[in-house]
């Protein structure tokens, strides 16, 4: 492997590590982290997106990750 892709393995070797609220699919740090590594501005990552719509996707990701029904103010959107 080379350098880049240890570092980019590191880094999600310790999201998969993470538990409970941790473990959530939106990670700033982490992705900040990739970010870097990779060149990539992330200042506008939340641009345009509410807390509602936030709130909703954390409500998606949670029916999705544990086999849940998908609430219905939620099949609008993706993961």
């Amino acid at each position: 492997m080379t350098e880049l892709e240890d570092k980019t393995r590191e880094i999600l070797l310790e999201w998969v590590s993470k538990r409970g609220h941790d473990k959530c699919f939106w990670h700033p740090d982490l992705l900040e982290r990739l970010g870097k590594l990779y060149g990539v501005d992330m200042s506008d990552s939340t641009k345009d997106i509410s807390f509602e719509t936030f709130q909703r996707g954390c409500r998606l990701y949670q029916a999705v990750t544990y086999g849940l029904a998908i609430p219905e103010d939620c099949k609008d959107i993706r993961l």
